[in-house]
């Protein structure tokens, strides 16, 4: 079952780098912005996050295929945001995550990005990717020399 650690680490590195970020500000906070601006700017952050992934989503049901992490890929799918990036997805939730960090004004959120999406490489992507060229082969290799991990 390894879709369901795969769930569970999403949770541990996103819900912990929220954890963490808040505990940090809590003890020794650190602004993004001084100003208002902070909140427009994570809204519009966010607001593509969201768009992304419901654009991801969407496009893999009109291709038939399954944004359900528990199901494997039945298809490569290479064209819509699956073009310019390998993990719209993720991307997606990256996106979300700093326009959270925006929203709330809390820098060490945005400090902990790089650690989470190291930590995403690390703990999912990987693996992923191994399924992904066991799966489709030469075709998965073409595929990831075309096109970045995030962009």
């Amino acid at each position: 079952m390894p879709k369901l650690s795969h769930a569970l680490n999403r949770l541990l590195i996103f819900g912990g780098a929220l954890l963490l970020g808040a505990l940090l500000h809590r003890l020794w906070p650190l602004h993004v912005l001084p100003s208002s601006q902070h909140i427009r700017i994570g809204i519009i952050v966010a607001g593509l996050g969201v768009a992304l992934l419901v654009w991801a989503v969407t496009f893999m049901l009109r291709l038939g295929a399954s944004p359900n992490p528990y199901r494997p890929s039945e298809a490569l799918i290479t064209t819509g945001p699956f073009g310019f990036s390998r993990n719209p997805i993720y991307l997606a939730f990256l996106l979300v995550y700093a326009g959270l960090a925006l929203l709330v004004n809390v820098l060490w959120l945005l400090i902990l990005l790089p650690v989470v999406m190291l930590a995403l490489q690390a703990m999912i992507i990987a693996e992923e990717e191994r399924d992904l060229a066991a799966r489709f082969g030469d075709a998965y290799a073409q595929y990831r020399r075309k096109v970045r991990r995030w962009l």
